[in-house]
């Protein structure tokens, strides 16, 4: 599967769903998450020979992916402190305290499927003493490239009353689009274009491949940033 082209990988594809529509049982070896979640109804994973997880499918990726996340270099995976820094716009106070990455389950990781769901909680202090101060959040690729940028002002923010000093930003991503690869996050309070504190490149992100069309197609990074929500139809001209 690994060296062959997308014509031999379809015909691989097909003949595997074939012989299991016939109540055949096929062992599927891969590290291609978005052809075991295609193919798979159970899934083992191995660590070294030893069984970690076995179950369903999507909940066996989870835990891969959690675990994969448990090596990464911060204390606890997803969960970054932004607290040792400098304010280069208020040197007397920090606003952004604290950032955690978790999936639907509310688990903190820094790996995620294409077309998983991704919440950024972004803890603040002081952001309610300035009623017009708005929390921001960019995605930036790995050359640099900005690919996205959303304030609490773009959208109709759901704001607790009363305000309290130390508060909780969540942003919610019901579907990561972004195609495989490592992106890095950058966080903003401004009020306007005035910035009160800015984090840059705070916490780093991986998006592994998914099946997000259902077809067992692999979608790497070739195809560009993101993929596309979206079905084909082909129907007679006449």
């Amino acid at each position: 599967m690994a060296v062959g082209d997308a014509e031999f990988q379809r015909k691989c594809l097909g003949k595997m769903e074939h012989a299991s529509s016939e109540g055949r049982t096929i062992v599927f070896v891969s590290h291609n998450m978005a052809s075991v979640l295609n193919l798979c109804e159970r899934c083992i994973l191995l660590d070294q020979g030893r069984v970690m997880s076995d179950g369903i499918t999507r909940d066996v990726i989870d835990f891969y992916l959690s675990h994969l996340s448990e090596s990464s270099s911060e204390e606890v995976p997803g969960v970054y402190d932004l607290s040792n820094r400098t304010n280069q716009f208020l040197p007397d106070r920090l606003i952004l305290r604290k950032l955690k990455l978790s999936d639907s389950r509310g688990t903190p990781k820094n790996t995620f499927m294409m077309g998983q769901e991704l919440n950024l909680i972004i803890e603040v202090d002081g952001a309610s003493e300035y009623r017009d101060s708005l929390i921001g959040v960019s995605i930036i690729a790995s050359d640099g490239q900005r690919l996205a940028s959303i304030h609490t002002g773009m959208t109709r923010s759901k704001i607790e009353q009363p305000r309290q000093r130390r508060e909780l930003a969540i942003l919610h991503i019901p579907r990561l689009i972004l195609l495989p690869g490592k992106y890095w996050i950058d966080l903003a309070v401004t009020r306007g274009w005035l910035a009160m504190d800015r984090a840059e490149r705070v916490a780093q992100f991986t998006v592994s491949e998914a099946d997000v069309y259902g077809t067992g197609t692999q979608i790497h990074s070739f195809f560009g940033l993101f993929y596309l929500d979206a079905n084909w139809e082909i129907r007679s001209a006449d």
